[in-house]
């Protein structure tokens, strides 16, 4: 789990502003490129954390914030973020960690491939801010074609993408 700078939370809010069309507060992320978020425009007080998973495009409420808090520096948030996982994924790839606000993403995403298989990990880590924006690409792309996962992709497609 990273929780995240001032200056890494302003660049992944704005990404994760836009995919929802809301004001939101991405305050952490994991390895696997799931974004936890609070809604900016929520009462004051203890605000929800949500889950935002790219790979789904699905975003979720979790839990308040003073319990997201004490999960993190409790360790309990470990098993959540599939930890075991991780440290094999990082023994596998001869690696000791990632980057701040590096992922390592399911490729492809399950949202245009239909499956769930944990498994197609990518073998490196990508910047957390350049995955969201390829998923929210493609997704819009995949939306506008009126493509569901797993439809195989028509030959404009990349060019929709890069106009997304």
């Amino acid at each position: 789990m990273q929780i995240y700078d001032a200056g890494t939370s302003d660049t992944l809010s704005r990404i994760v502003d836009a995919i929802f069309e809301r004001d939101v507060r991405v305050i952490a992320g994991d390895w696997r490129g799931v974004q936890y978020w609070i809604d900016q425009m929520e009462r004051p007080g203890d605000p929800t954390v949500w889950i935002f998973d790219p790979s789904t495009m699905i975003s979720e409420e979790l839990l308040p914030l003073a319990d997201f808090m004490e999960a993190v520096l409790a360790d309990h948030i470990l098993n959540a973020v599939d930890y075991a996982d991780f440290a094999n994924w990082l023994d596998v790839n001869g690696k000791r960690s990632i980057g701040q606000a590096e992922c390592v993403p399911v490729v492809p995403p399950h949202f245009v491939s239909g499956r769930a298989d944990p498994d197609s990990r990518s073998g490196s880590s990508f910047s957390t801010a350049a995955y969201l924006l390829s998923s929210a690409k493609t997704f819009a792309a995949m939306k506008q074609l009126g493509l569901k996962p797993g439809d195989d992709f028509p030959p404009e497609f990349g060019e929709i993408v890069k106009g997304s």
